[in-house]
Formats: C-alpha cells, structure tokens, sequence
C-alpha cells in the first residue's frame, strides 16, 4: 500500500470514512473503512433510538400524571356540582325526567366545561409555541453543558406536530367524559325527596 490513510470523521448524523494520501488504497482496506463507518453509524443510530425511547417513555409518564390529575379534578367538580344541585335534579325527577337524560345532562355539562378550558389553552399554547419556534428557549444558564454534552444546542425550538396535538385533544376529552360517569351515576341516585 502506498503513504495512504483512511481517517473516520464523525458528522452529526454519523461517521464517514475518508481515504487521505497520495496513493489510493487497496480493496481490502476499503472495505474495513466502510465496515468501520457502518459500525459507527449504527451506533450512533443505536444510542438516538435509545435516547429517543427513554424520552417517550418519560413522556408517557408525564401524560398519565396530566390526566389523573385532570380525571381528579373533573370528578371533584362535577360530584359537587351535583351535591349542590340536589333539589333541581329532585325537581326534574318530580316533574318526569328520564335517568337517561339526566346522566346524559351531566355528561353533557362535563363536555362544554372541557370545551370551555381546552378552546383557550390549545390558543396559549399554539400562540407560545409559535412565538418560541422563532425566538427560541435558550437553557444555557440552566442546563447548557448538560445539553451540549447530550449534543443537543443550548437553544431549543420546540414544535409539536398537528398529530400530536390532535392526540392530546382525544385524550383530554375522554379523560373528561370517563371521569364524569361517576358523579353522572351519583345524580342518578338522587331521590325525589333526598333534600327537602
């Protein structure tokens, strides 16, 4: 082989292999240098997969506090809605309303609460990411070298993907209905004469 040397430079999306001298070098060394840079990449691939994984996994987690959270609180407000409410849902039992109506007039109820909520926070929302997509965040005062050493910039530019956004809306509404069912079924045990 001639003065030739095969040199791996690491890129962001990977390692490539680079042949340097002045004669070309043989087949057999070649072909190491692009093994050696297939190996490399696949790592790197191997260690964002994982990375990328642990991080979805976080944010699964976070979700399933959000909406027990959200579950509690909805729950909370519309059982006390219907123990403050007594003698109306008595009332309307008196004069012949249906259960059926009833526990449906709950979850209707539990559905323009949500919708009244997630309109102006899908707005905030939208208006913030939109506003820190062009600014952006900058966390190098917080967790600048932490950031840089995950190769990741010290100035980040979220965006959330209309999918995402969609998923979070289906979620939030049917974490808001399921969690009505139990005060729906609360009223539907109201007496006519249980408050006088």
């Amino acid at each position: 082989c001639g003065a030739s040397a095969v040199i791996l430079v690491h890129h962001a999306r990977g390692a490539v292999a680079h042949s340097v001298g002045l004669h070309p070098c043989p087949l057999p060394w070649r072909v190491l240098a692009r093994v050696a840079a297939a190996k490399v990449h696949a790592r790197a691939r191997m260690c964002a997969a994982l990375v990328l994984t642990s991080l979805d996994q976080f944010a699964i987690v976070f979700i399933i506090i959000i909406m027990l959270a959200l579950a509690f609180g909805i729950v909370n407000t519309m059982l006390m809605a219907v123990l403050e409410r007594s003698r109306e849902i008595g009332m309307l039992l008196a004069i012949g309303m249906n259960r059926t109506r009833l526990f449906l007039m709950v979850l209707m109820e539990t559905a323009f609460l949500t919708l009244v909520g997630l309109l102006p926070g899908l707005l905030l929302s939208w208006i913030s990411i939109e506003w820190l997509s062009r600014t952006g965040l900058d966390l190098s005062k917080v967790a600048g070298e932490v950031m840089r050493s995950f190769g990741y910039g010290a100035v980040i530019y979220p965006y959330i993907p209309a999918k995402t956004v969609l998923q979070t809306v289906v979620m939030v509404t049917l974490t808001a209905l399921l969690s009505a069912i139990f005060p729906a079924l609360r009223a539907l045990k109201q007496t006519i004469n249980s408050r006088s």
